[in-house]
């Protein structure tokens, strides 16, 4: 969503298809999202209907009724001429641009628009080669994955662009850590380490939530559903500094961060070849110290001791003393800050839209 709206103020018209994850005849309207993500650029939204939501208990049907139902809503669009030779599909949806890709082939390729597929992490190698083969661009959102496509499919140089996650910026900029804390309820004394995102095992928040009765803070996990939540709890229980909030919706994430007073992404090694940095470009730009997973795939933003504080991987005592230490060395937390801040600035998603476009242009 954050992408559309970047491209959207980047000058370029954007129609976002979705599908209708089983909700028949809702469609999704411009307030509920621009809510929901915090946005302010209003930009064409569709929804597609599909079957995803009603017989997902069916093996993989759902994901195939999805890509169905956006490369046939992509293929009628064409077939009528609402999609030209002079327009672009982008999508990060493997399986609905690849159905899309081998019906427009089949149009003489005058009349066949530009596809970009962006590349977010591994996928079966079943049908990949031959999408890679057709389609006239990739974008990655880390070298690793760039590395991933050459290595595997021989996907040229040229082909393929590495074009890491953004922030909105002024998402963090237009509210402070006392303004933050006053919404939420967060004493203002109140020392605040905190996690924000998905609870999915490889993200590590059980390393966290092990470490909590060594913090010397009260650690907050933002974010998850309740199956989630009992599933850690059930785990490695409950510290009494732990505090769990559920789900919070995309828009209110800032406002945590912000709140906070150390960010944690503790990845496992599980998650080395498939994580998105994302979730740091928004630490970053909440002028917090990071303390995260001492991973590769990190270290592609992440520097040891000049943005952040980077540990072994599901290593509660060794996480637990370089969230102190952020505490008791205030020149240290103040540079990290600083330099993470200002580093931050060149991950906006206005400038990844300016960056896509430019490749683009160029294929």
């Amino acid at each position: 969503m954050r992408m559309c709206q970047a491209f959207e103020r980047s000058g370029e018209s954007v129609h976002f298809l979705h599908p209708s994850y089983g909700t028949f005849g809702k469609r999704v309207q411009w307030e509920d999202v621009q809510e929901y993500y915090g946005l302010t650029t209003r930009f064409e939204i569709e929804t597609v209907p599909d079957l995803r939501g009603y017989i997902d208990s069916v093996p993989q049907i759902g994901v195939l009724s999805m890509a169905v139902s956006l490369s046939g809503a992509l293929t009628a669009r064409l077939l009528k001429g609402e999609l030209t030779a002079s327009d672009v599909v982008y999508s990060r949806n493997y399986y609905g641009l690849f159905f899309f890709n081998e019906l427009s082939r089949l149009l003489p390729a005058r009349k066949q628009p530009t596809m970009v597929f962006e590349h977010h992490d591994e996928l079966s190698a079943h049908l990949q080669p031959r999408l890679y083969r057709s389609i006239d661009g990739i974008v990655c959102i880390t070298h690793s994955l760039k590395q991933f496509d050459q290595r595997e499919y021989g996907v040229p140089t040229e082909k393929c662009f590495v074009a890491p996650d953004g922030v909105d910026l002024e998402q963090y900029d237009s509210i402070t850590k006392s303004e933050a804390r006053d919404r939420l309820g967060i004493p203002a004394d109140e020392k605040v380490v905190m996690y924000t995102g998905h609870l999915y095992p490889s993200k590590g928040v059980q390393t966290l939530v092990k470490a909590a009765p060594d913090i010397e803070a009260t650690v907050y996990i933002v974010g998850g559903f309740d199956t989630d939540i009992e599933r850690i709890k059930q785990r490695v229980g409950e510290p009494s500094n732990v505090v769990f909030t559920g789900f919070v919706e995309p828009g209110s994430i800032p406002l945590y961060q912000v709140a906070a007073d150390v960010l944690i992404a503790p990845y496992t090694t599980e998650a080395r070849d498939s994580l998105s940095p994302l979730k740091l470009f928004e630490y970053m730009a909440a002028k917090r110290p990071i303390v995260a997973s001492d991973l590769d795939i990190l270290g592609e933003v992440l520097t040891d001791g000049h943005n952040s504080l980077l540990v072994p991987p599901e290593s509660p005592p060794e996480l637990a003393q370089n969230v102190n230490k952020l505490f008791s060395e205030e020149s240290l937390y103040e540079s990290l800050v600083e330099n993470a801040s200002s580093e931050v600035r060149q991950y906006t998603w206005e400038q990844r839209a300016k960056n896509i476009i430019s490749f683009i242009q160029q294929l």
